[in-house]
């Protein structure tokens, strides 16, 4: 996913950075988790994308777009509760 995450930015043209942030979010996350799935891990690391694309003020990972780069795997309602969660990690 890191890797995946590399060339999501690269492909809109955000700053790489991004993925540096994101992936900070991810840790925080992942470190007050006992247990988690596969699908949990995914889901919180396209939130954390989206979050640290919006925080940084570039807003062109929006959620409605990593919906459909997860292929549907995931709902604008999961990624936005997911989002919540990770702010509060």
């Amino acid at each position: 996913l890191c890797e995946w995450s590399y060339r999501v930015v690269d492909h809109f043209e955000v700053n790489r950075g991004i993925v540096l942030i994101a992936w900070s979010f991810l840790d925080r996350f992942l470190a007050n988790q006992d247990y988690f799935n596969t699908k949990v891990f995914k889901l919180a690391a396209m939130t954390a994308l989206h979050l640290a694309d919006k925080i940084s003020g570039s807003r062109r990972l929006s959620i409605d777009i990593l919906v459909k780069l997860s292929r549907n795997e995931f709902s604008s309602l999961q990624m936005s509760k997911m989002e919540i969660i990770l702010l509060r990690a």
